[in-house]
């Protein structure tokens, strides 16, 4: 089990919530006045999960659509809901200012959640490449490394492609790194494609 992450952490990801949303409610016509617009009942199943992984068991709300939105917005803290707390849509990515601060606190998150000390045992978010001698081959290529999505079952995913393991022996792997939140979320969606 992944441990719940320190206040130094969760007070990023408030600070990156404060910011998009503040961002939000400038640039989108979309946002202005209706909670939940760029909401998905995938991404409250993400939170749920990650939250638990993490000692947490959220609320659900009687919102049926979306089992974590109360009537002034997301109930789940902004830590516990990465890929909503890093989300932000493509017309804030052309304001100069708020790129910079956006990417600024991204890297202060970044650096936090990858700059764990490795553990020799295979947890999620891994990144994992063939021990010498064996090789990550499926279809018609072989891949340089792959990330894990889940343990039990073992299921790998390339960071790259839609290519995807879940026989291969975890002991013909290493860690060679540990993946982001985002890119973690990334991988998990294509994998349920």
């Amino acid at each position: 089990m992944d441990i719940i992450p320190d206040q130094t952490l969760k007070d990023l990801y408030q600070e990156m919530a404060a910011l998009s949303k503040k961002q939000c409610e400038i640039d989108c016509h979309k946002f202005r006045g209706t909670i939940g617009s760029c909401c998905s009942d995938m991404y409250c199943a993400i939170a749920l999960d990650y939250a638990k992984e993490n000692g947490v068991i959220l609320e659900i709300t009687d919102n049926p659509k979306l089992p974590l939105m109360g009537d002034t917005g997301c109930t789940a803290p902004p830590w516990t809901r990465p890929m909503c707390t890093l989300h932000i849509c493509d017309k804030s990515l052309f304001n100069k200012k708020f790129n910079k601060e956006y990417f600024s606190l991204r890297n202060k998150i970044d650096m936090h959640e990858g700059g764990e000390i490795l553990m020799s045992k295979l947890a999620k978010r891994d990144i994992v490449k063939a021990k010498e001698g064996h090789h990550l081959v499926c279809g018609c290529g072989e891949y340089v490394d792959a990330l894990v999505i889940s343990v039990e079952p073992l299921i790998l995913v390339s960071r790259e492609t839609d290519m995807r393991w879940s026989c291969f022996p975890k002991e013909n792997l290493e860690v060679v790194g540990k993946a982001g939140w985002l890119q973690y979320f990334k991988c998990l969606r294509r994998r349920k494609k």
